[in-house]
C-alpha cells in the first residue's frame, strides 16, 4: 500500500508540477481535507492510470476518485450490471448472460458527463461476441442492449456535458425522448453528430438545449437532416460551430442554407475536407 500510495502522490507531483510533502506512513495520507483532496483529484481528470490507482489508496479516495473516474464510461459490464431488473430481464430473454453475483458498489452511470455514442456501441459488440451471439443476429441484439443502456443512462445522468453521436445503422434510436432525456441534457456544452440524424433528435435539442450548447460539430452526410438548421438557430449561446466533410459527393451547397441560420453569437466557422 506504501508503495502504491507513493506512486500516486509522485504523478499527483508531476500532473500540478508543484512539490508535494513526502509522507511517512500512509495513514497521514488520510488527513486530506476532502475538498483539498477533490480539488488535486479533479486535476487529473485526463490521466485515467492514475485516477485508476487513486480508487485503490483508501476509501475516502476512491469516493473521490470513482466520482471523475467514470466520467466516461469505462467497463460496459460494470454498466450492465447497473441495469434495472426489468431490462436485465429483457436482455436475459434474448439470450444475454448477466452476472449478478456482485451488486454495484456505487451507481457508475450517474458519473457519466462524457457520451460516445459509437464507443459504446463497439464495446457492446464485443460484449456480444464473447456472448457468442450469431452474426446473423448481432445488429438487433445490439440494438437491444443499446436502447436499455440509452434508458439508464438517460434516468440516471444528472448533467451531461458533451455528446459525440454519429449515425450508424443501429443508432436510429431517438434516445432524447426517453424518461430523464431532459434533466440528462439540460446542461450539455458540446455536440458532435452526423448531419443525417433523424430530425427528432434535432428538434429534442433544440427545446433542451437553447442556451448550453456553445461548441457544435457536424459531420457532412448525403443527407442533411430537416431539423439540423433548425437546432442550430435555436442556439442563443453558440460560439464555434465546425463542419466536417469526409465524404466526397457531398453537396456543399446546402451549407448556404445552415449558415443563413447562423446566430449572432457565433464567433468560428470553419470548414474541414478530406478522407475520414
Amino acid at each position: 500500500m506504501h508503495a502504491n500510495l507513493c506512486y500516486v502522490m509522485n504523478q499527483i507531483s508531476q500532473t500540478l508540477s508543484i512539490k508535494l510533502l513526502k509522507f511517512e506512513c500512509p495513514a497521514k495520507m488520510l488527513q486530506f481535507p476532502i475538498d483539498c483532496l477533490n480539488d488535486i483529484i479533479e486535476y487529473l481528470e485526463d490521466d485515467s492510470n492514475t485516477l485508476y490507482s487513486c480508487l485503490l489508496v483508501s476509501r475516502n479516495w476512491c469516493k473521490i476518485s470513482v466520482r471523475i473516474y467514470w466520467r466516461y464510461i469505462r467497463n460496459l459490464s460494470t454498466l450492465i450490471a447497473c441495469l434495472p431488473n426489468d431490462s436485465k430481464e429483457i436482455l436475459y430473454n434474448n439470450g444475454i448472460s448477466i452476472s449478478t453475483s456482485k451488486t454495484p458498489v456505487f451507481n457508475y452511470a450517474s458519473f457519466c458527463k462524457y457520451l460516445e455514442v459509437c464507443k459504446v456501441i463497439k464495446d457492446i459488440e464485443h460484449f456480444l461476441r464473447i456472448q457468442d451471439i450469431s452474426v446473423q443476429n448481432l445488429n438487433d441484439i445490439t440494438t437491444i442492449v443499446l436502447q436499455e443502456i440509452f434508458k439508464l443512462l438517460m434516468c440516471q445522468i444528472s448533467s451531461l456535458r458533451e455528446l459525440r453521436y454519429t449515425l450508424t445503422n443501429l443508432t436510429s434510436i431517438t434516445f432524447t425522448s426517453y424518461p430523464g432525456a431532459r434533466e440528462c441534457l439540460k446542461n450539455l456544452s458540446t455536440l458532435s453528430c452526423c448531419s443525417n440524424i433523424q430530425p427528432e433528435f434535432f428538434y429534442h435539442l433544440s427545446r433542451i438545449c437553447q442556451t448550453t450548447i456553445h461548441t457544435l460539430s457536424i459531420i457532412l452526410d448525403e443527407l442533411i437532416s430537416n431539423g439540423l438548421g433548425d437546432l442550430i438557430s435555436s442556439l442563443q449561446n453558440l460560439r464555434h460551430l465546425k463542419v466536417y466533410q469526409y465524404k466526397y459527393g457531398v453537396d456543399l451547397t446546402d451549407i448556404n442554407t445552415l449558415i443563413s441560420k447562423f446566430p449572432n453569437s457565433l464567433v468560428t466557422f470553419c470548414i474541414y475536407r478530406g478522407m475520414g
